[in-house]
This record gives C-alpha cells, structure tokens and sequence, in this order.
C-alpha cells in the first residue's frame, strides 16, 4: 500500500507516527564555494546559499573551483545508491582547456589512464568548440574520484581555465542562475529513483 504524506495519517494504537519529511533539490553550485556545511577557514559553503530549516546534505561533491549541478537532499538512502561506484552514476563535466588536446591524448583518456590511485575507467570526451586560443570539451565519467576531471586533463599537461558540471544522475540546472537552488518536482524525483536501482542499474 503506498502512503501519501500529505493526506494521509499512520498510527499504532493511538499513537501517531509522523511520516519522514524528505527534501530534493537542485543547486547551480557557484566556483569558491565549499561543498560542505561549515568550513573552519570561513569559506564560503553550499548551506550559506540554502534558506531551509531543515538539514539537508550535498550528495558528492564539487570541488572549491568547479560549478554547476549539485543535488541536496536529507534522504541517506538515496544518496548511498548515488554515490555508490557499483552504480556508475553519470555526471557529464563542461572543461575549457588552455589549448586544444592532441588526438592522441584523447584517445588514451578514452581508454583509461594510470593515475596515482589507480587506472581510471575509460570516459566519453567529445570536443565541443573553440574558445580563441583555448578549446571547450565535454567528459562524461562514471566514477566518483576526487578532482577526476582535472586529474584527467592535467595527465598530458594541459591547464582547466574553466570547468562547470552541466548533468549528473539525468539532472541539469537549466534556468537557474549560478547559486540559485530549486525543489525538485515530483516528477523528477520519481526518474531519478527509477534510474537507479539496487542491481546498480546504470544512470
């Protein structure tokens, strides 16, 4: 039987049980922002742009310099299957290099690289425009490493003068301003939920 926590009420005896209150939303994360609740060196943090009484976490993380999509949400189980390698979550990363990539490199970050802590798994770049002198690409990955997307183009000595995460998990901060936040709809929640399942399904 589904339960509707706006119209419907559960109790055992006569005690009533109050349904938990789940919250979901979507934050076009600002650069110089920490993706943390506090931080002891008086940085700025994602819960400063947040006007909510409830307590509610980021589900990843970007780093001080990166911006764009970023889910919030009190709902631990949601966020342990988002964030779990097993299920390859999609995030999709805007970068704009110093200068345009050698084919060759390209082809080697496509098929994985050798990194510090281990060989990453092979990743989707596609080359988007040129910006002057420097060169727009989109990388899409699977995997949940620190500072991977830097990581990756800083292997061959290339320089990230820009980079924004445009999608993760299917989601995307269109219309919203950088540090602009909005709930999710129903809807939305709903796809998110069906596009990861427990037999780590890919999103």
């Amino acid at each position: 039987m589904d339960i509707d926590p706006a119209t419907d009420k559960i109790a055992i005896g006569r005690k009533r049980i109050e349904a938990e209150h789940f919250i979901y939303l979507l934050l076009n994360k600002p650069t110089e922002t920490v993706t943390t609740l506090s931080d002891e060196k008086g940085r700025p943090t994602v819960r400063d742009l947040i006007d909510l009484p409830e307590r509610i976490f980021p589900v990843g993380r970007l780093d001080f310099k990166t911006s764009g999509v970023l889910l919030m949400t009190n709902d631990g189980a949601l966020t342990q299957l988002l964030t779990h390698p097993r299920h390859g979550v999609r995030k999709v990363y805007e970068v704009v290099v110093h200068r345009k990539m050698l084919e060759e490199h390209v082809q080697q970050l496509r098929r994985g690289v050798k990194l510090e802590d281990g060989r990453t798994r092979p990743c989707r770049i596609e080359f988007i425009r040129n910006q002057g002198a420097k060169a727009v690409y989109h990388f899409t990955v699977r995997e949940g490493r620190n500072r991977l997307v830097r990581r990756l183009v800083e292997h061959f000595d290339y320089h990230v003068r820009r980079l924004a995460r445009i999608e993760f998990a299917g989601l995307t901060v269109t219309g919203l301003k950088s540090g602009q936040w909005r709930l999710m709809t129903g809807l939305e929640i709903k796809k998110l939920r069906e596009r990861i399942k427990p037999s780590g399904k890919r999103v």
